[in-house]
């Protein structure tokens, strides 16, 4: 998908899983670029740098959380 259509998605998704009963969202990505394309969307969506073991080896991410 495009990075528009991903915003698009991404601003829709707190609202339909609010509405599950979800009250945080937790995502990591181990791609910069789908932190900026989180920025564009104006959701209020925390972003930390960290790393983990990603088959096998200690691998940069980013760690995504929002509040529902």
């Amino acid at each position: 998908e495009s990075p528009k259509q991903i915003v698009n998605r991404v601003k829709v998704l707190p609202k339909t899983l609010k509405q599950m009963g979800f009250k945080k969202i937790i995502s990591y990505a181990t791609h910069p670029g789908i932190a900026k394309v989180l920025q564009t969307t104006g959701l209020p969506i925390r972003m930390t740098r960290a790393s983990q073991m990603i088959g096998g080896t200690q691998q940069p991410i980013i760690k995504f959380e929002l509040d529902l």
